[in-house]
């Protein structure tokens, strides 16, 4: 919460610090307030929801839910920027009323709040970040360095790395949500070739328990195994562990394709703008 946000007396009165023009706090009906099409959470655990409505029951309310108006209601709603967890554990509770901190956000401010709140809480899958950042860069036009910068992580290779993962198998994805699998495991997952892959190796990480370790081990081990009768030979290994090491250190599908023991060809696959955008500054390419 801002410093400069007026308090709220013992009685629900606002105080008379803080500019109407800005943002102010003051009690609202709990039934003016409606979620965010933009809130990345999607799953509310019921049995931590009573527990938060226990809490509410017996203390109150003690943090505001921040909110901004909907344009063109009557009588005037607002829409949840962040706090929606307790607006529904408020409604268990049987409250009507509840504190509001009612700030003046366009949908890409409220997009970013919502996430940057539930990061902050760590209140997120995996699968629901990635989603929230592919949002703000497609809805609301955010570069990926905008979004690490102001979602504080500490390089835009998270960004990155988080759209790659949404191009996994719905099944994976489900894993992922599920928190069976990892943000190491996915990184891993996203660089194989085929989605029958992706979903073959990831039920048998699952299966197995196997760390991000020793997924990686797995996948060293089949793709320098020489390949059957009648299939050629397998790729020499020190090729596939280059190819592996840019793949990682460049968040995209790498290939390595060597013509003679001197020449060959490097390429490098994506398969959105936005992925060759990171790509050419992760290398430090700049248009003139």
């Amino acid at each position: 919460m801002c410093s400069s946000a007026s308090s709220i007396t013992a009685h629900g009165a606002e105080s008379p610090s803080l500019p109407m023009t800005t943002e102010r706090i003051e009690w609202l009906d709990i039934d003016r307030l409606a979620p965010s099409a933009d809130q990345p959470r999607k799953r509310f655990d019921p049995e931590s929801l009573e527990d938060l409505a226990a809490s509410l029951e017996h203390a109150g309310m003690l943090q505001p839910i921040v909110v901004r108006p909907l344009p063109g209601s009557h009588p005037p709603r607002f829409e949840i920027v962040a706090g929606e967890r307790r607006w529904r554990a408020a409604q268990r509770a049987g409250l009507r009323r509840v504190p509001v901190l009612i700030r003046h956000l366009d949908d890409s401010e409220t997009a970013l709040a919502a996430l940057v709140e539930n990061l902050q809480r760590e209140n997120l899958t995996l699968l629901e970040e990635a989603r929230a950042v592919r949002r703000l860069v497609e809805t609301h036009g955010l570069t990926h360095e905008a979004v690490a910068r102001r979602c504080g992580y500490r390089t835009r290779d998270r960004v990155t790395h988080l759209l790659r993962i949404l191009r996994l198998p719905q099944d994976v994805l489900e894993l992922l949500d599920r928190k069976a699998l990892s943000f190491g495991h996915a990184k891993l997952l996203v660089g194989l070739d085929t989605a029958a892959e992706r979903s073959r190796w990831a039920h048998e990480t699952v299966r197995h328990g196997w760390s991000v370790e020793t997924l990686a081990r797995r996948l060293r081990g089949a793709r320098a195994r020489p390949k059957k009768s009648g299939e050629g030979s397998g790729k020499d290994p020190n090729v596939a562990r280059l190819e592996r090491n840019l793949s990682e250190h460049l968040g995209v599908p790498v290939a390595l394709r060597m013509k003679d023991a001197r020449k060959g060809e490097l390429v490098l696959r994506f398969d959105s703008l936005d992925v060759l955008d990171g790509l050419l500054e992760k290398i430090g390419f700049r248009m003139e």
